[in-house]
């Protein structure tokens, strides 16, 4: 494999969806006293992009826009609400 750094160029980058369980806690236990795994889901570049436009704020004074407010936090837990698909965090069982 050459080391070709137009690979990670804007525009060059495909997405395929990758699915993975992982263990992260042993809160959550099944009936053999295992761990229940989560099940995540990798989020296209576009979508990640649009996450951050929704949790950036635009700070206008006098009608002009000054500066923006990135909400980090709130960005990290849209991703991780969007990119675990066990649990599902929106069903209604849950809430």
């Amino acid at each position: 494999m050459t080391k070709n750094m137009a690979f990670f160029m804007k525009g060059k980058v495909t997405h395929e969806a990758i699915q993975e369980e992982v263990a992260i806690t042993k809160r959550f236990l099944d009936d053999k006293g295992e761990p229940i795994p989560f099940v995540f889901t990798s989020l296209p570049p576009k979508r990640i992009e649009e996450l951050q436009e929704d949790c950036t704020r635009k700070v206008s004074r006098k009608g002009k826009v000054v500066d923006e407010v990135f909400d980090a936090k709130r960005l990290g837990l849209r991703i991780a609400l969007e990119s675990t698909v066990y649990p599902d965090f929106r069903s209604p069982e849950l809430l």
